[in-house]
């Protein structure tokens, strides 16, 4: 991988650990206070000022706070938790009913719910304590903490931590999910690192060309398989399906999984990269090949495929035994690529993106 590329993965790997740690940060302070408890006045959480009255279905007493910036604040009580939980989610419902007022998500912790939400004028709070519903709503996010620090609004009281992680799920979610995939991607190129061969020692490297020629070479029609020039790669090795001879013994074995290998030759650094693809043989007048279009993961470990069949050889006299006997292995290809590169002086690196092995002349 070129240093550009490996640049790239660590500043998203980076990027996604400043994003975890952003996202698991302190909450909104009155989160982290103790539930409000039934029999508190609801004047007394609110704070002073005028109070307007703010009635849900099912609920006790509920009034709402409005304030000369636009901000607002209401506590709603209910007879018992379950009916602050379903009327969070009634709130939630009347969220998404405006335009624009996306939601982040209903999310429960313990008998508490929490839920965020913003438009591009106002950042707004909306979560359960207890037997209570408080909603809050402000221009923005450090208005809305000013809000709620200044405010006697219960909390979930249901520990910092767990909080942080539940207010932030849908950035820590993606962000988990950036990360374990560039760690995929770290290890699978270790794996393909792995699975490199070296030049084989004290051998000089050859020319290009040379290279060219001696792996054009490799085609004999007592091998299975053919080497030729490809249109997205310098050679692509597959198995011999244009000689009639071979497409038929590989009908006759029941062959069903195509293989080639796709090599891009690097003189600067004197090395083969390889992509390997499999696919699919449909057998009819003759050999019908699928590849699936793809561009990454492209090592094969190993892929063998045998087959043998007995019957009646000969009539006169008559003779019953093997008809055929076949077996097609992958490194019947790979292998004496692998050779030929090595023997070069050449370095044979499996590649993990299609991309890699394009022509290099």
């Amino acid at each position: 991988m070129t240093r550009p590329r490996k640049n790239f993965w660590l500043a998203v790997f980076l990027g996604g650990l400043w994003l975890a740690a952003w996202g698991c940060a302190v909450p909104y302070p009155v989160l982290e206070r103790p539930q409000a408890p039934p029999e508190a006045e609801v004047e007394e959480l609110l704070g002073g000022g005028p109070l307007e009255a703010f009635p849900f279905p099912g609920s006790q007493i509920g009034r709402m706070q409005l304030n000369r910036d636009g901000s607002r604040k209401g506590a709603v009580r209910f007879a018992a938790v379950g009916q602050a939980l379903d009327s969070l989610r009634l709130w939630q419902k009347v969220l998404r009913a405006r335009k624009p007022a996306p939601t982040t998500g209903f999310t429960t912790v313990g008998s508490s719910g929490y839920l965020t939400y913003h438009t591009d004028a106002m950042e707004g709070l909306a979560w359960t304590s207890g037997m209570w519903l408080f909603i809050a709503e402000a221009r923005d996010p450090g208005s809305l903490s000013h809000l709620l620090e200044t405010s006697n609004l219960g909390g979930l009281a249901s520990g910092e931590a767990t909080l942080a992680v539940f207010k932030y799920l849908w950035l820590i979610i993606p962000v988990l999910f950036i990360i374990g995939l560039v760690g995929t991607f770290a290890l699978m190129n270790l794996v393909a690192r792995w699975w490199a061969v070296k030049p084989r020692e004290g051998v000089a490297p050859v020319g290009r060309q040379e290279l060219l020629e001696r792996l054009l070479a490799l085609n004999d029609p007592a091998r299975p398989f053919s080497v030729a020039p490809g249109e997205k790669a310098d050679l692509v090795a597959q198995w011999n399906l244009v000689d009639a001879t071979w497409w038929e013994a590989f009908q006759k074995a029941g062959l069903r999984k195509a293989y080639r290998l796709r090599l891009a030759l690097d003189e600067g650094r004197h090395e083969v990269r390889a992509f390997e693809e499999t696919g699919s043989i449909e057998w009819g007048v003759g050999p019908q090949v699928r590849y699936a279009r793809s561009w990454f993961a492209g090592i094969v470990l190993f892929h063998k495929e045998r087959a043998a069949a007995y019957g009646l050889k000969s009539l006169a006299p008559p003779e019953v035994g093997k008809i055929y006997d076949y077996s097609f292995d992958v490194d019947e290809i790979k292998g004496p690529v692998i050779d030929i590169v090595t023997g070069a002086g050449w370095r044979f690196a499996p590649a993990l993106y299609s991309w890699q092995v394009k022509p290099t002349a």
